[in-house]
């Protein structure tokens, strides 16, 4: 990350398991924190191994995006994106 970055970044702020989902983020560690989720891929380009995946979870209000390139064995996540969603409502 650029310095530049690194330092108005939030993340800095994280502590314990939080600070560790998005600096050191693995998919073990998504499953232990938020639990199992399909996950759904999509090429970045037809045939390219850059691959987007994508999981849910409704009723904590989040999706994690990762991206992963398929020539790694095993594959790993090289980016990591958390968005913030309104959960379905209750009644």
């Amino acid at each position: 990350m650029d310095p530049e970055v690194r330092k108005v970044n939030i993340t800095r702020e994280f502590k314990g398991l939080t600070f560790r989902f998005f600096n050191d983020y693995s998919d073990n560690l998504r499953k232990q924190i938020l639990g199992s989720a399909e996950g759904k891929e999509k090429p970045a380009l037809p045939g390219a191994a850059t691959t987007y995946v994508e999981y849910d979870y409704p009723r904590l209000g989040l999706v994690v995006h990762t991206t992963i390139d398929k020539r790694d064995h095993p594959p790993k996540p090289f980016d990591l994106q958390v968005d913030f969603v309104s959960r379905p409502s209750m009644k």
